[in-house]
């Protein structure tokens, strides 16, 4: 992964924004964007104890990695829109 700045990820992020609009409809859609993405890590993690005694496997790593990539994803739009509500 490329080293970013916060600011300049946060404007690569909003450039595949699905909803454009600035109001509390669209701050509600990044919000259960957020928990439903961190639900995903959370069930990975949780597998990967129940499983496998809690040793992750680079598979694992990868699947991990994707689903914080994803939740800070939308904990950026979320960032961005706060402040127009």
């Amino acid at each position: 992964m490329v080293n970013m700045e916060l600011n300049y990820y946060q404007l690569e992020a909003l450039k595949s924004v699905a909803i454009k609009q600035k109001n509390v409809a669209a701050l509600a859609h990044r919000s259960l964007g957020t928990a439903g993405e961190a639900g995903e890590l959370a069930n990975v993690i949780k597998k990967i104890i129940r499983d496998k005694n809690g040793k992750a496997n680079e598979v694992d790593i990868e699947k991990i990695t994707e689903k914080l990539g994803d939740t800070h994803h939308y904990i950026e739009y979320l960032t961005s829109d706060v402040k127009y509500i």
